[in-house]
């Protein structure tokens, strides 16, 4: 049968194979050998093929052909049987070491044995050196001895106890349980700047953020994702979300709602920024929510939409984030705005009407929108330390809003 295998695989085989197969002619029809006629009728056949040597499985003649035919040949002194290989205590073929001139089989019957029984040692297995070499070479740290007598399975057990004694080896008994733990591999190639940012880093316990790729081979790269396309075959895209809905209330209402929630909260243009990852828009009284999709991003704009629907649901809310009297309330919130601005950077120049504020900083312009709680400023420190003092003197003069 496995012919089958040499015949279709025959230009993996030397080269004096390949080039006779090339010829047209056949290498695997072989002329003294072929395979075995049915055992059942190869009784019949032996007077006519004559003199042979038959290779029959099992080795150990526990059953099958060759238990078959060492019944049918072992009492003619003529014939012979070669045992190869180990053979394990309790089988016939171990039986047949202590050279006994009958058997007894399993059924009862007596086989007288004067064939020439000879023993050869054509094992594919390793022998302990060859073992303790491939362990070595794999610096293997957990061995499971399997396939073999318990009393020989212990020795080599024991001797490679000795010889390497971080070693873990067992060998259990038919059927036993062995659980075999095996650490997860996490290991990468950091690749691109990230590389060059952890070679920068002293040594040390760091942490670095940054995509990690696998590909269909195990292998793993760690890359910052701007730089995927530059190291793989891969595309980096992002999902952008917006949700639109009717909002009857004003911009200026659901930013105040979101103070409440929100430390970072501002306005750039006619837009709201929320936590500079989600972007409100109002126009023609239709609400629109827009963020790139991510875990926290998601979150940020469900709150947001949620705020937005419990003010078109409440409008009491409404009243309650603003107090009775708007108009009254901003201008006082403007006017200690102003002071503490003209105490912290000195003159200002102030449009009442407006509700303008501008003025300069070490050469550094900055121009306060009050309505729209928006500074604009080159200077980024700058801008940021105005906008937290305007957001200091709204939470400080503006009522804790109350909603039952």
């Amino acid at each position: 049968k496995c012919l089958r295998i040499f015949e279709t695989y025959t230009n993996m085989c030397s080269v004096s194979v390949q080039e006779q197969a090339n010829r047209c002619n056949n290498p695997w029809i072989l002329k003294y050998i072929q395979n075995m006629p049915d055992r059942h009728s190869f009784a019949t056949l032996e007077s006519e093929i004559g003199a042979c040597v038959v290779l029959a499985a099992p080795g150990m003649l526990q059953s099958g052909a060759s238990r078959e035919l060492f019944e049918a040949w072992a009492p003619e002194k003529k014939n012979g049987i070669i045992v190869t290989g180990y053979s394990v205590g309790g089988t016939l073929a171990h039986e047949l070491k202590g050279d006994p001139e009958s058997v007894t089989l399993n059924d009862g019957r007596k086989v007288n044995v004067k064939a020439t029984v000879k023993f050869m040692s054509f094992s594919a297995h390793s022998d302990y050196n060859q073992t303790s070499e491939f362990i070595r070479r794999l610096k293997a740290n957990v061995v499971v001895l399997v396939h073999g007598e318990e009393h020989e399975m212990n020795r080599m057990r024991n001797k490679l106890r000795e010889e390497y004694p971080e070693l873990n080896v067992t060998a259990p008994q038919n059927c036993q349980t062995v659980a075999l733990r095996v650490p997860p591999d996490r290991s990468f190639d950091a690749v691109g700047s990230i590389a060059e940012e952890l070679q920068s880093v002293k040594k040390g316990r760091t942490e670095v953020s940054g995509l990690l790729v696998e590909d269909s081979t195990g292998v793993r790269a760690l890359m910052k994702p701007e730089e995927l396309g530059t190291f793989t075959a891969l595309k980096a895209c992002k999902v952008e979300q917006c949700q639109r809905f009717v909002f009857p209330q004003s911009l200026a209402a659901l930013g105040r709602a979101l103070l409440e929630i929100y430390d970072e909260v501002s306005v750039d243009g006619n837009a709201l920024q929320v936590c500079e990852a989600v972007e409100v828009t109002l126009e023609n009284q239709i609400l629109s929510i827009t963020w790139d999709s991510s875990p926290v991003n998601d979150m940020v704009a469900d709150s947001v939409a949620f705020t937005a629907i419990e003010l078109t649901r409440s409008p009491n809310m409404v009243t309650a984030l603003q107090g009775q009297d708007v108009d009254k309330e901003e201008e006082q919130i403007f006017k200690v705005l102003c002071t503490y601005l003209q105490q912290e950077y000195g003159r200002l120049a102030v449009d009442d009407a407006k509700k303008l504020i501008s003025f300069e900083v070490d050469g550094s312009h900055v121009s306060v929108n009050f309505p729209l709680r928006s500074v604009e400023c080159t200077d980024q420190a700058l801008r940021e330390g105005v906008t937290k003092a305007l957001r200091r003197c709204e939470r400080s003069l503006r009522p804790i809003a109350t909603i039952g």
